[in-house]
């Protein structure tokens, strides 16, 4: 792997973690692209780092784009920073490659 599939880990309960990094406070919600450095997804979101905001709307993007319930998406590490990791359950790796493809096989940061 030497893409943006490093940022992509599956566990020991087959569940899939995303390695990402957000950018609260940008105009829209979107994928930006993968950061090599960092080793990370990175995403924009519109909501404010207040009182949780941007990871409630992180984790509703993420849900939107992967087509999976909102409870199937949680923060497994970083909450209060712009680092993540987050767990998604019931969605087949495949389809998350997939998709993620579409956003980040575009030029790296």
């Amino acid at each position: 792997m030497s893409g943006f599939e490093e940022a992509i880990i599956i566990d020991v309960n087959n569940h899939i973690n995303l390695l990402v990094e957000i950018q609260p406070g940008n105009k829209k919600d979107e994928i930006n692209g993968y950061n090599s450095w960092r080793k990370r997804i990175v995403i924009s979101i519109k909501s404010r780092p207040i009182k949780g905001e941007a990871n409630k709307s992180l984790l509703s993007y993420i849900s939107k784009v992967l087509n999976c319930s909102s409870s199937d998406v949680s923060i497994l590490s970083g909450a209060t920073s712009r680092q993540k990791k987050i767990q998604v359950r019931n969605v087949s790796n495949s389809y998350v490659l997939e998709t993620m493809k579409k956003y980040c096989d575009k030029e790296e940061f």
